[in-house]
């Protein structure tokens, strides 16, 4: 292989892989409107390279003429899709519905088909032989009419993109500008290496230029990719901008007549173009405008607000005018630009109407809920009192119990201990006296359960855990339930309201157990804390609803255990349900403590 054949084909080579960098990167793109059309058309001039490659490698005619006619796939496919990218990046695409897509492939489809019947008609090539030069062997070929007629269409379709181009460079804005010669660099190399090559002005004597200009395309399609955002940012002419705008547009000349307008202008004012082009302004927006008009000075106004129609047709719009100036800063007009701000101006009402009538509101509540305040004071005041009272009254009716107890057990019991004894010493006397003496035993001994019931005086002078064994022996030898007694810390002397609560409490909830658990053995846990003494009677009897056993008149003893407990600033709690049960707690903070026993 000779050295020139060698760097002939490396270039080829070379060609092939930027083309299919570059092509990769367009494809990454795919969000773009035309970024897999740029990947088709670049891998679409790759395999061009690759294949004319080939073509230059190969020694006989029969390869070398298989490797020309594969060249057509690309050859024939690169202009309709290079046309179809440039009308979808200058934002054309309606041309290409409907039939431009089927007659733009009728040429490149008769064209691959004359390639591959050559031999039969020789429409393509009338002759084909192998030329020898010093370095390589290159086909050798007499151009037959439709070969022409293909190169006319092909060049014809890539000269109007290339025009397109151009014109979209002049509207456009100055970024598309910076692009546009990019993609233009990246078509015109390969043409013009074409038209050198078939008119034979090629300096490579049977080398196709085409290919090798795309060493030059290549790298310019790259760079315009990475460097210049071809994809990123497509071109959008001025004019489309300005008529595809939601806000009125209109321009003004010197003497404040419309010049120009957009479809905008044209829906607010109602009118056609004919009725709005050279007329003066205060003509039809009602003398609003112009001292907005006086107030640029070849400065930009302030914004300003015009109000077009009546009633609620009515429409508010923001107005910004500013100076249309020459190249040399002379004002040659004015733009003003119009901004529907109706919906705007109505929410800012709506919006006002509702703080205030939030104020209003807010007014209102603060006067009830000070007003609330102070019936929750109140309230509280009075649910304070009358907790105090509560509290006086319980401790009253303790101190009455204590009272009655002692006259029951010292005066009544003393004076009938003195009856009995007095018919005891007569009953010899009398032998009728046996009956009188049982019924005073009896009576004596009701007096007795009377005054423990009512408060037994071991709770008075020995403290909480004598009276609560004593009770709890005396309950169960007379109603014939075994109590399981547990307790710890509470061999000592607590408050005396404190000692009441819980032995009532206890002596409540067990008479309950006797009435209506149907057991025959009850828990029953007595334990202090760092701060609480807490009790705990717990069976697995019959159970009941405890929502409904709270509810006045149903049980004036659960009742009256609770208040004796809120009372002393503790917590009560019932757990029961019917069949489960009942578990009662009851936790009474200690405030004073008095000396152990």
């Amino acid at each position: 292989m000779s050295g020139q054949l060698a760097a002939a084909t490396g270039l080829l080579v070379l060609a092939t892989a930027v083309l299919a960098v570059a092509g990769a990167v367009a494809w990454r793109h795919h969000p773009a409107p035309s970024a897999r059309l740029t990947a088709v058309l670049i891998w679409l001039t790759g395999a061009w390279c690759i294949t004319y490659a080939g073509e230059i490698f190969a020694t006989d005619l029969p390869l070398k003429l298989f490797f020309a006619q594969t060249e057509f796939f690309a050859k024939v496919a690169i202009p309709p899709v290079w046309l179809a990218l440039v009308l979808r990046y200058t934002d054309r695409d309606r041309c290409l519905r409907g039939w431009t897509i089927p007659l733009a492939t009728v040429v490149p489809v008769v064209t691959l088909a004359l390639v591959w019947t050559n031999d039969f008609h020789g429409l393509m090539w009338k002759t084909v032989a192998l030329h020898a030069s010093s370095s390589y062997f290159s086909l050798a070929v007499e151009r037959g009419p439709w070969f022409w007629a293909n190169n006319v269409y092909s060049h014809g379709l890539i000269a109007l993109g290339i025009l397109i181009l151009i014109r979209e460079a002049f509207i456009s804005t100055r970024l598309s500008r910076r692009q546009i010669p990019v993609v233009l660099i990246g078509i015109i190399a390969p043409v013009a290496g074409n038209v050198m090559y078939l008119t034979g002005f090629s300096p490579f004597e049977g080398l196709d230029l085409t290919v090798y200009a795309f060493l030059v395309s290549g790298p310019a399609l790259l760079w315009g990719l990475l460097r210049s955002q071809f994809l990123d940012l497509v071109p959008v002419a001025r004019a489309k901008v300005v008529e595809s705008m939601a806000d009125g547009f209109f321009v003004l000349s010197p003497n404040n007549r419309i010049v120009d307008v957009n479809a905008a202008t044209l829906h607010l004012l109602k009118k056609a173009p004919g009725d709005v082009l050279g007329k003066p302004v205060t003509a039809l927006l009602n003398m609003q405008l112009p001292p907005l008009l006086e107030a640029v000075n070849g400065h930009h106004a302030p914004l300003g607000e015009l109000t077009l129609g009546e009633g609620e047709s009515a429409r508010t719009y923001e107005t910004r005018v500013s100076p249309l100036q020459d190249r040399g800063g002379r004002t040659r007009g004015q733009v003003v630009l119009l901004s529907d701000i109706t919906d705007k101006k109505r929410n800012e009402v709506s919006i006002e109407d509702t703080i205030r009538r939030k104020d209003i509101a807010y007014q209102q509540a603060l006067i009830y809920s000070n007003e609330l305040n102070l019936e929750i004071r109140a309230r509280k005041s009075a649910e304070e009192a009358l907790r105090g009272l509560s509290h006086k009254l319980e401790q009253i009716q303790e101190a009455e119990r204590r009272h009655i107890a002692r006259e029951l057990h010292d005066e009544i019991g003393q004076a009938l201990t003195g009856l009995r004894f007095v018919l005891e010493s007569n009953r010899d006397k009398s032998p009728n006296l046996d009956e009188g003496m049982q019924i005073i035993n009896d009576l004596i001994q009701q007096v007795h359960d009377l005054s423990l019931t009512l408060r037994p005086t071991v709770l008075d002078d020995l403290g909480l855990l004598p009276a609560l064994l004593w009770y709890i022996e005396r309950y169960s030898s007379q109603r014939g339930i075994v109590v399981n007694f547990k307790h710890r810390g509470v061999d000592r002397r607590f408050a005396t309201d404190v000692e009441t609560a819980v032995y009532r409490i206890v002596q409540e909830g067990l008479t309950n157990v006797s009435k209506y658990a149907k057991v025959d053995s009850v828990d029953v846990s007595v334990w202090t804390t760092e701060n609480m003494l807490e009790v705990q009677i717990e069976d697995s009897g019959a159970g009941f609803d405890v929502a409904r056993a709270l509810t006045p008149p149903n049980s004036s003893g659960l009742v009256g255990m609770k208040e004796r407990v809120n009372l002393l600033g503790g917590a009560f709690t019932i757990d029961s349900s019917p069949g489960e049960g009942t578990r009662l707690t009851a936790q009474l903070p200690l405030h004073r403590v008095a000396s152990e026993v």
